[in-house]
């Protein structure tokens, strides 16, 4: 009697041991498919905000991530370049070989800007045939350089859509030095923004750099 009742103790203890194990299981499993959801969560929210900041024709950063990281820059410790870019007679491109040629000029003028950056260098399409190059550490020199180099790469011949064609870009240029206390962003913009201008005024294809002057 005592060792059928010590038996059927061991069974019990069994049973309740194996029920156990299956319920930590399955909080384990549970557990498991509640972090492998947070974690496409994670990773679906992280697509969705490199998507909100990508422009959708192009490839490359949009005029959200350009106005972030203008927001977020600082010539504290180095220069820092701002080339403000629009396409010459970008609109004649669109009336003589149609909207799919012009959309295919600006995923290549992209593509050459790419070529033309520097490592670290953030190129964005600003909105319609306009693009900004911001160049963190690029001093008044560097600047200019990039600038010649953005003019003479879109000057390059293109096939759009099997037929030649060619652009030209008016380029405005800025450099905040470093350690400019004044520096402020939108002013910055703003002298690349009239630098441009300029350059359209002296008969496009070119880049001009904006006068020294404070950007405060």
């Amino acid at each position: 009697m005592i060792a059928a009742l010590a038996f059927t103790g061991d069974l019990l203890l069994q049973s309740m041991a194996f029920l156990l194990l299956l319920y930590l299981l399955s909080v384990y499993e549970a557990a498991a498919r509640n972090v492998g959801q947070i974690e496409a969560v994670l990773i679906g929210q992280r697509e969705l905000d490199f998507a909100a900041r990508k422009d959708a024709l192009t490839g490359i950063a949009n005029r959200r991530a350009f106005d972030e990281a203008m927001a977020a820059a600082s010539p504290s410790g180095q220069a820092f370049s701002l080339l403000l870019l629009d396409l010459d007679r970008f609109k004649a491109v669109n009336n003589r070989l149609g909207h799919a040629a012009g959309d295919d000029l600006l995923r290549q003028v992209a593509d050459r800007l790419a070529t033309v950056a520097r490592d670290g260098d953030l190129i964005a399409r600003v909105r319609g045939e306009e693009f900004a190059i911001i160049a963190p550490g690029a001093d008044t020199v560097q600047a200019r350089r990039l600038g010649e180099r953005v003019v003479a790469r879109i000057a390059e011949p293109y096939i759009l859509l099997r037929s030649p064609a060619q652009a030209r870009t008016s380029v405005g240029i800025k450099t905040v030095q470093a350690g400019d206390r004044h520096f402020h962003p939108e002013a910055l913009r703003r002298a690349a923004n009239e630098a441009l201008y300029e350059a359209k005024r002296a008969g496009k294809g070119r880049a001009i750099y904006a006068q020294l002057r404070s950007v405060a």
